[in-house]
């Protein structure tokens, strides 16, 4: 009596046709890409005189929706890898993809945050200081700079290179790793591109003084002129301007460029804030909660 059940090679059969119809949709997919970045160009979407080919905040929405939508036994953190490479594989369709990468001895891990993050087509240039990486994306060397976080101990803090408003300076663009294990360090990536909101988004404010200012009252400033939650991260002086300071706020929301609470906040300020700059944001990260749920868990 004849079963029901596949055989072996029926099975592998049927792998090797579904293989070929993902990859055939691959193919698909990288045309129209193709047409997008023929599209753009038409446009004119131009940082300086480079076309807008990345895009971190719909790069952060395309996985976040796959997330939503997957269920079984594929391991969500294999998924978001593999969107990771098809990502960054066909950006360089469009463009070069060129990654500077803070590399000092002893700080591999912002060498591998890149690399998990841009993939295999990218190509990574190492710099030994901060500063360096910035340059790099400042004059085009580079598409995407690879930090650390902002520290207080920063003997050479690269975050105040962002305070310039034209359109060559790099602004803050993503949180790395987008996919975290818990116990991960992370760094943050740079590129000369506008930062796009997602709905679930954090925001760099830089606040520059021209003499010491209060924290608290600072703060007050900034929520009251409508940023969600600031809070101060780091601050440092200006070595060549005397009592010019510059402090680093975090906000709970996308802020841009054209923002009109930032001049705002300087307006309504009863302290000696000379300007306030949007630096850039990110996409909150996926939670490890969110990559770690059981097998079978999804829709």
């Amino acid at each position: 009596m004849p079963s029901d059940q596949p055989t072996l090679d029926e099975l592998r059969r049927e792998i090797d046709r579904i293989d070929e119809a993902m990859h055939d949709l691959l193919i698909d997919r990288t045309a129209v890409v193709q047409d997008v970045g023929r599209a753009k160009a038409l446009l004119g979407e131009q940082v300086s005189d480079r076309p807008q080919f990345f895009r971190p905040g719909r790069e952060a929405l395309i996985l976040r929706r796959l997330l939503a939508r997957h269920s079984g036994l594929f391991p969500p953190r294999s998924l978001i890898r593999i969107w990771r490479e098809i990502i960054t594989g066909q950006l360089r369709v469009q463009t070069e993809v060129t990654v500077a990468v803070y590399s000092a001895e002893g700080r591999r891990m912002y060498w591998d945050m890149a690399r998990d993050q841009y993939g295999a087509s990218a190509v990574y240039q190492p710099y030994q200081r901060t500063h360096q990486v910035v340059s790099a994306v400042r004059n085009g060397s580079a598409a995407i700079g690879v930090v650390p976080m902002p520290q207080d101990d920063d003997g050479e803090p690269w975050w105040p290179l962002l305070a310039g408003d034209d359109r060559s300076t790099p602004r803050i663009v993503s949180r790395l790793p987008f996919a975290p294990y818990s116990n991960s360090e992370s760094g943050l990536a740079i590129a000369c591109v506008d930062p796009e909101a997602t709905g679930d988004d954090r925001s760099y404010l830089l606040v520059e003084t021209e003499g010491d200012v209060s924290n608290y009252a600072t703060t007050a400033d900034l929520a009251a002129a409508g940023f969600r939650e600031p809070r101060q991260v780091v601050a440092t002086t200006d070595r060549h301007r005397g009592e010019q300071r510059l402090l680093l706020y975090e906000t709970d929301e996308m802020v841009l460029a054209d923002d009109p609470r930032l001049d705002r906040a300087v307006a309504r300020s009863r302290q000696p804030i000379t300007r306030v700059i949007a630096a850039g944001g990110y996409a909150v990260p996926l939670s490890p909660a969110e990559l770690d749920r059981p097998n079978g868990e999804g829709r």
